[in-house]
């Protein structure tokens, strides 16, 4: 289990599993972003509240954000080599379930700062979600 000021992390839920399945809470207004992987792909399920992801595909110069709730169901898929990342936008705690191709590596996450995403790819999220 990790914690900080963002969220609650429970990771790698089953050990013997090759890939990672996590699942993160987080607090109103908690912004996580942005990261990539040239090595691993991860799928993105909302379970409770309401979440804005935001996926960069650089090479093509797009950005798409998409908003998934507990009410409105869907699988956010992010192909490795894709910014991404994840902003509570709903009132309450949201609950996120994680399935990521590989076990964590640090050695494949590339971090970029919001700031930077802003300015590269126009990439804005929500300032203040509450």
């Amino acid at each position: 289990m990790n914690q900080d000021d963002r969220r609650l992390m429970y990771a790698d839920i089953f050990p013997e599993d090759p890939g990672d399945i996590n699942v993160t809470v987080l607090e109103p207004g908690a912004l996580c972003a942005w990261h990539k992987h040239n090595y691993q792909h991860d799928k993105f399920l909302v379970l409770q509240g309401t979440v804005k992801f935001g996926i960069i595909d650089a090479q093509h110069d797009d950005v798409v954000f998409t908003t998934v709730s507990e009410r409105h169901p869907m699988v956010i898929p992010v192909e490795e080599g894709l910014w991404h990342g994840y902003q509570n936008i709903g009132p309450g705690q949201a609950i996120i379930l994680m399935r990521l191709s590989n076990k964590y590596d640090p050695n494949d996450e590339k971090r970029l700062t919001v700031a930077d995403a802003e300015e590269r790819y126009g990439a804005y999220w929500t300032r203040d979600a509450r």
